[in-house]
């Protein structure tokens, strides 16, 4: 009864606290395999799992109209555009770290990326996924919009040992998280990259306030912040 995930994609209004209902952040939940259906005919046969997915939520046509909902969500809003946009999805728009990615899921990422973009002239957008195993800040330069990634929850359940390393080296055995690349690899986004963290398990924590929001990425093993970042609203 705690949780009501009530369907795989969906939007909600939240009320900034002591806005009586005048503005709002507009939460968008994204389901990044079905978003997947809509690559082209030649990217199909590269999607990952497929002998698991249900075809009602992930087929071509499923695809054509979750792209279809995410382009009105974000394009021109209808009525008061909100205080800010918050983006839930699985899967990554950009990572630091050292992982194989399909030509399916690139293809996601690619037009994804432009829809966040073109929404962020109209309200700040913060984008948050998991699915890498680290904790990973980004903001686009000159823009209002930010990614904000954390795969780290799963304390070790991956079931495999990848010996953590920062940016600028260093860190220890943790079972399950993933390398960051070097900074200088080709395509990866080093001037987004804002902090990143992979020898901690923990979780992200979100605070609303009038003007602005707080995000944390916590520690588990101390409960301590390892960094906060605030993104403040639209005027």
């Amino acid at each position: 009864s705690r949780w009501n995930l009530e369907a795989p994609y969906y939007g909600h209004r939240l009320p900034l606290p002591g806005s009586n209902g005048s503005r709002h952040v507009q939460l968008l939940v994204l389901d990044s395999v079905g978003l997947e259906g809509g690559v082209s005919k030649e990217l199909l046969a590269t999607r990952r799992f497929v002998e698991d997915y249900s075809p009602e939520f992930t087929s071509p046509a499923a695809a054509a109209a979750q792209w279809h909902w995410v382009e009105e969500q974000l394009g021109t809003p209808q009525g008061a555009s909100p205080a800010l946009f918050m983006v839930a999805a699985h899967r990554p728009v950009l990572s630091m770290v050292k992982r194989s990615r399909s030509k399916a899921e690139r293809a996601v990422e690619a037009r994804l990326r432009p829809l966040l973009q073109g929404a962020s002239r109209q309200a700040p957008v913060v984008y948050v996924n998991g699915h890498d195993h680290a904790m990973q800040l980004f903001s686009e330069p000159g823009q209002r919009l930010h990614y904000l990634v954390n795969g780290v929850g799963g304390m070790g359940r991956a079931g495999r040992e990848v010996r953590s390393a920062r940016p600028a080296g260093g860190g220890e055995h943790l079972q399950g998280l993933h390398h960051f690349v070097p900074p200088d690899t080709p395509g990866a986004p080093s001037k987004e990259f804002v902090w990143g963290n992979n020898s901690s398990y923990g979780f992200l924590v979100h605070e609303l306030g009038p003007t602005s929001m707080d995000a944390h990425f916590i520690d588990a093993a101390t409960g301590r912040s390892l960094h906060s970042a605030r993104v403040s609203f639209a005027a």
